[in-house]
């Protein structure tokens, strides 16, 4: 069966998870670390980070604050 095509929903938030993953090499900042920092639990980061359609906005920008990364940039 062919794939289907990614939605522009689906698009968004599988590039900004990737910009997301990206920004913690570049911090050195692991999963671990970045769910305690965020008051998330890891298992939850992880399962956004994985499946980037969950993603909860508050939670979403508290990930992105504290990984200093630009919320409101252009797309």
């Amino acid at each position: 069966m062919p794939k289907l095509k990614e939605s522009p929903q689906q698009m968004f938030y599988n590039q900004l998870t990737k910009d997301i993953k990206k920004r913690m090499i570049e911090m050195n900042c692991s999963r671990k670390s970045l769910a305690d920092r965020a008051c998330m639990h890891y298992n939850t980061l992880s399962k956004r980070l994985n499946n980037p359609e969950t993603w909860i906005l508050s939670e979403l920008v508290s990930v992105m604050q504290i990984l200093k990364m630009d919320i409101f940039r252009n797309r």
